[in-house]
């Protein structure tokens, strides 16, 4: 009777003793396996640890390393990536090599090489292709998005429209429902240290970034200015003292307090269970629990929820401008219209006004080219001298109305037969031309 009460009292540890696995590995591979629907842990060359839900137990299954350097560096060096319906990936750091793990082996499959461009960036998948913002490399901060395609096994970057973040590593955020968020980061300048707390959104669809607020006021603008040790996963931003669960598309961040005495370093959630990568407090051990989600909501308290604050101040800096350009704009306007009937008055010398006049006085009906000869025939000239007189004038007024009206010589007047006579021309002034001049000889 005594042993069988001590094995049932012993029975809840040792059942939890199966959700817990540690290792001396302290920067494993830690993922979701969507492709075998199991926590997923790899901290050996020669295989993985899979946790089994169905007996709440973890398990070992070999892996095969075709890998380009030793297993620790492949640790180092790389960032595994992984969501549903994609390929499980192994990410250069710096960008660049991309490694896949299909039928139990880990092999190279890009044709790239290590760009060492990209350090600190933001890595995450879209359409089912790794994905990189900014980072720093190659002396310079990025603030570019790169994107691996799986068909050219190389990489591209995005031709982005209009604003962008600043340059910057270290930044945060998550990938929702085809949009990038983006909050935070670094960027050391001549040794001096900048701390972004601007949030943005970047759209796939239209290539456009937005930005939709700051953190200014928030715990994580402490925590970045602090320099506290923070870890961020897909949900989390961790500190050691604060669990911040960040719902973007609903402008909320939910505070917890960290109730965890390991140094917690990444939450990963699937269904109703949550994987909880700590780190022992010596440095030592890399621990993993299997935890159901409800028992690590209730292991800490809501502290507060606070909302990304929207960024006012370019609203404002848009509007204000707005109304200035509207304001000159009127005034130009204004001014164009003033200048309308000056300016055309003054463009046309005597006999120019009085050709004009009578196109305005025959504007139904036309009038015949020799008409014009009443205007040039000042002194009885010879019919050659007359002739040349008109073809000046109507060649003179014509240049000049179409460079005020922007509209090519041969179209400032319409010519048609008459209909008494087909022998006999009429002219009439384009109608862009009469409404260009309307009204310029009623004031007079």
């Amino acid at each position: 009777m005594r042993i069988l009460l001590t094995i049932l009292l012993l029975f809840p540890f040792l059942s939890n003793a199966q959700n817990e696995y540690s290792t001396r590995e302290l920067n494993p591979f830690v993922f979701y396996n969507y492709q075998r629907n199991c926590f997923t842990i790899i901290d050996d060359s020669t295989g993985c640890h899979e946790y089994n839900p169905t007996k709440k137990q973890w398990e070992t299954r070999k892996l095969k390393m075709v890998i380009d350097e030793p297993f620790s560096k492949f640790l180092e060096n790389f960032v595994v990536l992984h969501e549903k319906n994609s390929e499980i990936f192994f990410v250069d750091r710096g960008c660049g090599q991309v490694y896949i793990l299909k039928n139990d082996s880990i092999y190279r499959h890009d044709h790239s090489f290590h760009h060492q461009n990209q350090f600190g960036g933001l890595f995450f998948i879209y359409n089912n292709e790794p994905h990189i913002f900014g980072g720093y490399g190659l002396f310079t901060y990025k603030n570019i998005i790169t994107r691996y395609d799986l068909e050219d096994r190389e990489w591209y970057h995005y031709e982005i429209k209009g604003d962008s973040p600043k340059p910057r590593k270290a930044a945060k955020g998550n990938f929702v429902n085809g949009k990038l968020y983006v909050f935070g980061g670094e960027r050391f300048l001549y040794d001096k240290k900048t701390n972004y707390f601007d949030c943005w959104v970047f759209d796939f669809k239209t290539l456009k970034w937005t930005n939709i607020g700051n953190t200014n006021n928030s715990p994580t603008s402490q925590m970045e200015s602090e320099n506290l040790n923070i870890t961020f996963s897909e949900e989390y931003l961790i500190s050691p003292t604060l669990i911040y669960q960040f719902n973007f598309p609903k402008n909320k961040i939910e505070i917890f307090k960290n109730p965890f005495s390991s140094k917690l370093k990444n939450i990963i959630k699937f269904d109703n269970l949550s994987l909880l990568y700590k780190i022992d407090h010596h440095g030592d051990f890399s621990k993993f629990e299997i935890v159901d989600n409800y028992h690590l909501v209730h292991r800490s308290s809501i502290d507060i929820v606070k909302q990304i604050e929207p960024n006012s101040k370019p609203l404002i800096l848009i509007a204000i401008i707005s109304f200035i350009c509207l304001v000159i704009l009127c005034f130009v306007l204004k001014s164009r219209f003033k200048r309308k009937v000056k300016t055309s008055k003054h463009s046309f010398d005597p006999m120019e006004l009085k050709l004009l006049a009578l196109f305005f006085e025959n504007e139904n009906q036309g009038i015949e080219i020799s008409l014009i000869n009443d205007i040039v025939n000042q002194d009885n000239p010879s019919i050659d001298t007359l002739k040349k007189r008109r073809e000046n004038l109507v060649r003179e007024l014509k240049s000049k109305i179409s460079k005020e009206c922007k509209i090519p010589v041969e179209t400032v007047f319409l010519e048609e037969k008459s209909a008494l006579d087909k022998r006999i021309k009429i002219m009439k002034l384009n109608p862009v031309v009469l409404k260009r001049y309307a009204g310029l000889f009623d004031a007079n």
